[in-house]
């Protein structure tokens, strides 16, 4: 221990950056030395927060090499993976970290723990069921917590607001309203779950009613909070929803004036951005698209660039050349994947294959190691009727590059061959492979749910030359729903195999 007297030192004193480096400086001379790595992780946790990847994985190499530091080292990982915004980690490290019930002994870290595992379920979101143990966690944060009760409260809001549960949500904001009276931020939450009520209201007087509701809840709000930006857009849209479309623009040319620097950017498009939807949905979509090219001619914003495009191609189609180099800038300053997919179908719309294909290829250029780009290019190459061949390698290089799976690829190449089971022997080794993992492990297989949907309805219907096999179609399906057992395609393809299998009791549950 001799070795880290100087670090102790130097922890005792406060100088926790010192400290850090002198771990560091043992850790360079000795990287087996995993007790430095630890104590190091404590340092960069509990007081630096500068480094929290290497922190991260200098816990996560103790854990590998002393496993004996898992219970002190599960908490500080779930926190971590939480501000690093990795869910999954998040997840993983959390629930080890409760499962040790003397974490409750340290209230502060408990809470720490169990506010990360919500905010993570709340993230990820994948059902519904996400949303309820986000809300099961929070809820031990409140039993633990007497500091910070408006955020915890807050972030329970969201949850019922996920989960479209108003009354709910309406009782925790009357007691919330009650407890902190003078907490305008309440008066906000209030104010969107009446717009988000208004919304499915299928009563125009009720629906009224509670839009107005809002939009005095609003006017409460700003006599407190008058520079939030994000507040006008709500304020905004429940104009939008009662049709007031003049004052929903005068709502958004304010928020120019709110907008403080760090956010500038994105909040001065996005205000441009709903200018441009409000006049079209007021019906003045010529209006709106004179807007953008307004803005446009002085500021570079490929938002807003995006969005002009969609108004010329619905209102203006005839000037979709305008759209096209609209997009094709747009994507060269932001290099954003929902401008490629929507430059590349322009291209397809209006029949520019040959032009989306060289500008594809100036893509691949820039980004040979991205396999979604040959997998556009082929699209286009196959409608320029290529060879099988160059079609069928820019497939391969999609798949080289892990855009497509085996599976992915011969979805897309078979179609292409004019005797199709010249691909059998790949699809039936990839067939012995997956069950062999089913095999090897029953209950969690190491395969992703799509491939293994793919693979059922491929042994359920017999597709691109497999044999018909009604039990594997079966084993696959059931995997896929124990997986995600609210996705609707999912379900589906069960119901259907059991309808194949003539057991429509089961079908019928399922498609119910």
């Amino acid at each position: 221990m001799g070795r880290y007297i100087k670090g102790f030192s130097l922890m005792e004193d406060e100088n926790y950056q010192q400290a850090y480096q002198e771990f560091s400086r043992i850790i360079s001379q000795n990287k087996h030395d995993y007790s430095a790595y630890f104590y190091r992780g404590m340092i960069d946790f509990y007081f630096l927060k500068q480094n929290l990847m290497q922190t991260k994985a200098d816990f996560e190499t103790v854990l590998s090499k002393k496993p004996k530091f898992a219970k002190q080292l599960y908490g500080p990982l779930t926190i971590i993976s939480d501000m690093t915004n990795n869910h999954e980690d998040t997840i993983s490290y959390g629930t080890k970290a409760l499962a040790y019930e003397d974490i409750y002994d340290q209230p502060e870290l408990a809470l720490g723990v169990n506010f990360a595992i919500s905010r993570a379920y709340f993230n990820r979101s994948l059902t519904k069921t996400d949303y309820y143990i986000a809300l099961e966690h929070l809820n031990k944060c409140l039993e633990l917590s007497t500091d910070d009760l408006v955020e915890l409260y807050l972030c329970k809001c969201d949850i019922f607001m996920a989960l479209d549960e108003y009354e709910e949500l309406l009782k925790t904001l009357d007691k919330m309203m009650t407890i902190f009276p003078m907490q305008p931020v309440f008066y906000l939450v209030r104010a969107r779950a009446l717009t988000n009520m208004a919304r499915s209201e299928p009563t125009e007087e009720k629906r009224e009613k509670l839009l107005e509701q809002a939009l005095d809840l609003f006017f409460v709000y700003f006599q407190y909070e008058e520079s939030d930006p994000v507040a006008y857009f709500y304020q905004a849209e429940v104009y939008r929803l009662l049709n007031r479309f003049d004052d929903a623009i005068k709502v958004y040319t304010t928020v120019k004036e709110k907008i403080n620097e760090e956010d500038e950017n994105q909040l001065q498009d996005e205000s441009i951005i709903s200018i441009m939807k409000t006049l079209e949905m007021s019906n003045r979509p010529e209006e709106a698209i004179a807007y953008g090219e307004n803005y446009i001619a002085t500021v570079s914003s490929w938002r807003v660039e995006y969005t002009l495009a969609e108004l010329i191609l619905n209102y203006q189609t005839e000037a979709y050349e305008k759209a096209i180099n609209l997009l094709r800038h747009a994507f060269s300053i932001s290099r954003k994947l929902p401008v490629a997919l929507f430059l590349v179908e322009t291209y397809q719309r209006f029949f520019q294959y040959e032009q989306g294909f060289q500008w594809l290829q100036e893509v691949i250029y820039d980004a040979p190691n991205e396999g979604r780009w040959y997998y556009y290019i082929a699209d286009l190459a196959a409608k320029l009727r290529f060879s099988y061949e160059e079609v069928r390698d820019f497939y391969i290089m999609a798949h080289t590059y892990g855009y497509l799976d085996l599976i992915g690829l011969c979805d897309m190449v078979i179609p292409l061959l004019k005797n199709p089971f010249s691909w059998k022997p790949r699809l039936k080794a990839l067939s012995k492979k997956l069950d062999q993992m089913f095999d090897q492990n029953p209950i969690v297989p190491q395969i992703e749910p799509y491939i293994a949907h793919k693979q059922s309805v491929r042994s359920l219907l017999g597709l691109h030359g497999m044999r018909i096999n009604q039990k594997r179609a079966l084993r696959y399906a059931k995997y896929c729903v124990d997986m995600y057992p609210e996705d609707c395609c999912f379900n589906t393809n069960l119901g259907r195999v059991y309808e194949f299998m003539g057991d429509e009791t089961k079908a019928f549950a399922i498609y119910y």
